[in-house]
């Protein structure tokens, strides 16, 4: 594609765009873009290290505690696409403590105190009107939060240059459902829902991870509504082609146990010390970045069963991956923790599609993962326990079975996830909303 075919478009995120991370859904879908036409303005204290994007502002929430404190402070600046070396900005590691402690915790009160803390510090800076004014966005891509600062940011910027965008949401972060009994969660929400409302005022569509998310917000927003995930760069003729398995079969978890899968995972493992009682059969590998606790660790790992792997570069994922014979999908069976995945679709699952392998899917029925699994009968799900066990029998007495499934999951990825199919959609939508400026 010609580069005067790309608008110049702005993005708000959390985290710098890095090569050499996992956090890549954004970066993905702009893999293609011309970097000279898109500008990104993000809240972490590191630093970005890519050539997908050429400017990018940094407001760091160290900068906005200081403007706090110290009123009349800078806050913000323009950080170069590449550091030149393997380094952080100052603060970076005890900006990740802070994230690890509040992620651990996961108490209310934190996101509050984040937030107010927020609207007291001078983020609305000369700075940040410099440089949207010099960048000039022909449109914005409005990735949708669960955090209200991160969508005023975006609120500010699409009235500053005055463009339409498009919105982009990969989760429940508009109903009260996740945390119906959380009091606190209630009126986060709230405020949440609002920031959202302020945001929609400026989108001409909205881009959704699943279908069920369609169904969801359709007719809430009164905007064209489609979906768009993470792309798979697969040649749309390309076939399945099966490979050897592993003995015993080798299943893969590969993310975070956190919300309530660590106790999913922890069913799973039980099941499967029954079914290797006198014969190994299936043996999981679990690779994660965040340590386990010893309860998680007395759960979770078994000797001759399954095995906590800690965490890997994700340049080592997908081969990790494409060596397990099953690769495993978890999500919250618990009632406390199962709405809180409702309406995400984690790209984990194209990352199983386009490894080919079967996927192990464990979580509620009416969950958007599980629901899209079942609905395109492309892996072996479970809802239950009970179904955990019994779907786990069946594997170890009919490995023949892994081929079926992992061709299943790779035609989906091919045909309904094919990289140039997302990427169409995502540059279609933002020329339309380019051409009608406020």
């Amino acid at each position: 594609m010609e580069d005067k075919q790309f608008p110049k478009v702005m993005v708000v995120c959390s985290d710098p765009w890095r090569d050499d991370t996992g956090n890549d859904t954004i970066p993905n879908l702009f893999a293609e873009w011309d970097p000279e036409r898109i500008a990104v303005v993000y809240t972490k204290a590191s630093l970005p290290e890519t050539d997908a994007c050429h400017r990018f502002f940094q407001i760091s929430e160290n900068a906005v505690v200081h403007t706090a404190l110290h009123p009349g402070a800078k806050c913000g600046q323009e950080v170069p696409h590449r550091s030149g070396e393997k380094k952080e900005s100052a603060g970076a590691a005890e900006e990740k403590k802070r994230y690890g402690f509040f992620r651990n915790h996961r108490w209310k009160i934190f996101y509050f105190a984040r937030d107010l803390l927020w609207a007291m510090g001078s983020w609305k800076s000369k700075e940040l009107n410099d440089f949207v004014d010099s960048f000039k966005p022909e449109v914005i891509f409005f990735p949708i939060y669960p955090y209200i600062y991160l969508n005023r940011i975006q609120s500010y910027i699409a009235k500053r240059a005055g463009v339409r965008g498009i919105a982009y949401n990969a989760d429940d972060n508009y109903s009260y459902r996740p945390e119906w009994y959380n009091p606190l969660f209630l009126l986060q929400r709230f405020f949440l829902k609002r920031s959202i409302d302020d945001i929609m005022q400026y989108c001409d569509e909205l881009l959704v991870i699943a279908p069920k998310l369609v169904d969801e917000y359709r007719d809430v927003f009164g905007v064209p509504v489609q979906v768009l995930t993470k792309g798979i760069p697969v040649d749309e003729k390309a076939v399945f082609e099966p490979s050897a398995h592993n003995r015993p079969l080798k299943m893969v978890y590969t993310g975070n146990l956190y919300i309530g899968r660590d106790k999913t995972v922890a069913k799973i493992v039980k099941a499967l010390k029954e079914i290797n009682r006198e014969e190994t059969k299936i043996q999981l590998f679990m690779y994660s970045q965040i340590p386990l606790t010893k309860k998680q660790e007395k759960e979770l790992t078994a000797e001759g069963t399954s095995y906590f792997m800690g965490g890997i570069p994700t340049t080592q994922v997908a081969d990790v991956q494409k060596e397990a014979d099953i690769v495993l999908f978890a999500e919250a069976l618990d009632v406390l923790n199962r709405n809180k995945a409702r309406l995400s679709f984690s790209t984990k699952l194209t990352d199983y599609f386009r490894s080919g392998k079967c996927i192990f899917a464990a979580g509620p029925r009416d969950i958007a993962p599980i629901d899209y699994l079942i609905r395109n009968d492309c892996a072996l799900t479970a809802c239950s326990e009970e179904e955990i066990r019994e779907q786990l029998e069946r594997i170890a007495e009919h490995p023949e079975i892994l081929d079926e499934y992992g061709r299943r999951a790779f035609e989906i990825g091919r045909d309904k996830h094919n990289d140039r199919k997302m990427k169409d959609i995502l540059l279609d939508a933002l020329k339309a909303a380019a051409g009608n400026r406020r």
